[in-house]
């Protein structure tokens, strides 16, 4: 079973001491950046006069 998603967790790290870390979230984090490609001009956005008026 799959945990991405669920949550949060205790993280526990236990040797000669015992450490737990409360609310731990476990899932994906994606970067975009630096490409031309990726650009999206407000203008191409649908319903674009409405969200430049609510930037």
């Amino acid at each position: 079973m799959s945990t991405v998603g669920l949550g949060p967790f205790d993280l526990v790290v236990q040797g000669n001491d015992r450490h737990a870390i409360s609310d731990v979230l476990v899932g994906e984090v994606w970067l975009c950046s630096g490409q031309s490609n990726m650009e999206l001009p407000m203008t191409q956005v649908i319903d674009a006069p409405r969200e430049i008026a609510e930037r």
